[in-house]
């Protein structure tokens, strides 16, 4: 006979279940992304997901709940006292107890870009023409984008200024990036962290003056 983990009967109540994944480019729901609150009983007990489930779409969500079927391993009818209404919501077999909830929700979150993950930076040298502005290219660690995506889909934008306008080699103040609306990818990183990260500068050419003789 199996002892006790606790003479407090166990109840299951629907707050201490989600789903909280970060945008990977898929839909599937894994064994990691369900959370079990450290109030319910469960936490920390071995299980597995028994019905396959997933998202409607991979794309970011607040606004999802699915029926879940959990096999939590090595627990039977004697591990707790379980309250009458928990008692009904087990199956249990050999070797674990299954558990049906219902409507449990989920989140997608967006896939957070770090400064970190930008493994390189660089300004782009041009000629002068009175302005500061400058273009920079850059390149993200290859395990940030979900599956099936590219920088288009990242929503990324950077901009970034010499501190001089004039013709010279200038230091480049890059300014916080920012990600579009609706993008699947999130993005929190000070214009300073940045600008400093990468020291990025630029050459401003002279303009070439063409005489009308």
């Amino acid at each position: 006979v199996t002892a006790k983990i606790s003479e407090v009967p166990l109840v299951i109540e629907k707050r201490f279940f989600s789903i909280e994944k970060v945008y990977d480019g898929t839909s599937t729901i894994t064994k990691e992304d369900i959370k079990i609150d450290s109030q319910c009983m469960l936490a920390g007990v071995e299980f597995s997901i028994v019905n396959p489930v997933a998202f409607n779409n991979a794309n970011v969500t607040t606004n999802f709940a699915t029926d879940l079927v959990l096999m939590f391993v090595g627990i039977d009818e004697n591990t707790f006292d379980y309250s009458d209404e928990a008692f009904a919501m087990f199956s249990f077999e050999l070797g674990g107890a299954k558990l049906t909830l219902k409507s449990v929700p989920g989140t997608i979150t967006p896939k957070e870009i770090t400064l970190e993950d930008i493994t390189s930076m660089t300004a782009t040298d041009r000629t002068f023409n009175g302005k500061t502005a400058v273009d920079v290219e850059y390149t993200i660690d290859s395990d940030v984008f979900g599956e099936g995506d590219g920088y288009g889909d990242l929503g990324l934008t950077f901009t970034a200024n010499s501190v001089n306008a004039n013709a010279g080699v200038h230091k480049v103040k890059i300014d916080a990036p920012v990600v579009s609306a609706g993008s699947n990818y999130s993005i929190n990183i000070t214009s300073d962290a940045i600008t400093s990260y990468f020291g990025l500068e630029v050459e401003i050419k002279k303009a070439q003056v063409e005489l009308n003789v």
